[in-house]
């Protein structure tokens, strides 16, 4: 807002609050309602643009988007589906969700799978590889995308994170010594990165501090 941007923040199917919440995040055995829930959550955010440029003050062809893990994996969806963005930042974002249950030996995933039998989860990796970066990264304009990581992210791990980004080498790149929520240093730099390609208005070092990380 300081550097003159308009911000529509979005929550998330699953993080809403009464009849409109659909809490079916990592619903090993009823895939199908996991997908319409993200399916839903893509739609949501292609109505938050067509909401804004509806506005007199925002310039339709400066959209930008910001999602972090999660959100991130929902942005690089989105990238491939919508024009309309020209800038998307992916703060440290999975580039198989559906690849990493498939093989990890993480104790929650044999879990998971003994839950719900192991033909009912190969049904919810089916249902669910749609939505994986990996899956659709032949579709996406690197040059619209800003990948952001951590070297230290037990979430995704530098060795993973890396077939995203191989897989998007226009991108622009950036890697901090830091977590799943990265660090201040990743903050600025995506502020400085959509000030320039969304051509915005300066943004202060005080204004920056008052920013916190996704996870908090």
């Amino acid at each position: 807002a300081t550097g003159g941007a308009v911000s529509l923040v979005l929550d998330a199917p699953f993080s809403r609050v009464g009849t409109d919440r659909r809490a079916f995040l990592q619903s090993y055995g009823l895939p199908e309602r996991e997908r319409d829930m993200t399916a839903q959550a893509i739609i949501d955010v292609r109505r938050a643009y067509d909401i804004l440029v509806e506005r007199d003050d925002v310039d339709p062809a400066r959209l930008g988007y910001v999602g972090h893990s999660w959100g991130a994996s929902t942005g690089s969806t989105l990238a491939a589906v919508d024009e309309r963005p020209a800038a998307l930042i992916l703060i440290a974002p999975r580039p198989s969700w559906t690849g990493f249950l498939a093989t990890s030996d993480d104790g929650w995933v044999a879990g998971a799978r003994a839950l719900v039998g192991a033909e009912k989860f190969d049904v919810y990796l089916e249902v669910m590889a749609p939505f994986d970066a990996m899956a659709i990264a032949d579709q996406l304009d690197g040059e619209r995308i800003y990948l952001q990581y951590g070297t230290i992210d037990e979430v995704v791990p530098p060795d993973v994170a890396q077939e995203l980004i191989e897989a998007v080498p226009d991108a622009t790149l950036s890697t901090y010594e830091a977590e799943h929520a990265l660090d201040d240093a990743a903050t600025a730099d995506r502020a400085a990165w959509l000030v320039e390609r969304l051509g915005l208005g300066p943004i202060s070092p005080e204004t920056l501090a008052t920013v916190g990380l996704p996870d908090e």
